[in-house]
């Protein structure tokens, strides 16, 4: 049994010569192995370790380290180049930020950029977003308390018209940032964090309007002008394409909706 956090082997069960299933009962209490000869047998789980709960925890913030800087930059080498100029103070935090970063970063690089080139492409066949989806997928499987790639898999949920399953991914990722987010007033560079955010708002109104709520898309698009109008969002494009695709959305359902003279 491995710890998918950690990436490390917890117990090893040599239960049967071919076992072929493995099921944990709901309290955690109890392991049941199976092998292919129809024998059963019952395990009792222990608590698992503090040491291993306090790597647990050090992991955890060592992927909050990561991802501001997987956020910000495009390419893994200058994400792992920012990461070492701006080190954290705990150091044993910092090695295992960078040895992560190095183990996992290149290959979510590549899957959540593919596909949110993809998903920023409007109006493709549906060929075009679950690809999008598979990409996201991949990398959320690496990093599963990423909110950057759980944005992605918003994106493409979205793009696919699955609307309840991206809002679902959006709020997820907003509630990781909570009250984390930083002023968004900086001149040269957006924060990534509130890049996502305004990518789920932006995405929320998409998937609200096409669900029929008006009222909730219109509150999405209302918090987006609000953040957009502190930061030079037009420099990013990410930000910059879906939001003239958002503006023109409210625009056409205006003027299906104003009276006519």
């Amino acid at each position: 049994m491995w710890d998918p956090r950690l990436g490390e082997e917890m117990v090893n069960l040599k239960a049967h010569d071919h076992a072929c299933w493995l099921s944990i009962s709901p309290d955690g209490t109890t392991v049941a192995t199976g092998s292919l000869g129809g024998e059963v047998k019952l395990w009792e789980s222990q608590p698992i370790p503090v040491d291993i709960q306090q790597r647990r925890m050090l992991v955890a913030q060592a992927n909050r380290v990561i991802e501001g800087h997987m956020a910000d930059f495009q390419r893994f080498d200058k994400a792992l180049q920012s990461l070492r100029s701006s080190p954290v103070q705990n150091a044993e935090l910092q090695s295992l930020a960078e040895e992560i970063l190095v183990a996992r970063g290149p290959n979510v690089f590549r899957l959540n950029i593919a596909s949110r080139e993809l998903t920023f492409l409007a109006n493709q066949p549906s060929e075009v977003y679950q690809q999008a989806l598979q990409l996201a997928s991949a990398a959320l499987d690496v990093v599963p308390d990423s909110p950057t790639c759980q944005t992605t898999v918003g994106l493409a949920y979205c793009r696919l018209g699955q609307y309840q399953e991206a809002i679902e991914y959006f709020n997820s990722a907003a509630a990781i940032y909570g009250t984390t987010i930083r002023d968004t007033a900086s001149p040269s560079r957006i924060p990534p964090e509130v890049v996502n955010v305004t990518l789920g708002h932006l995405f929320s109104a998409i998937s609200d309007h096409s669900m029929g709520d008006l009222e909730l898309a219109n509150q999405h698009w209302i918090e987006t002008k609000k953040i957009t109008s502190q930061s030079n969002w037009a420099a990013n494009h990410e930000i910059a394409s879906v939001f003239l695709e958002v503006q023109t959305l409210f625009e056409q359902t205006e003027r299906t909706t104003s009276p006519q003279e």
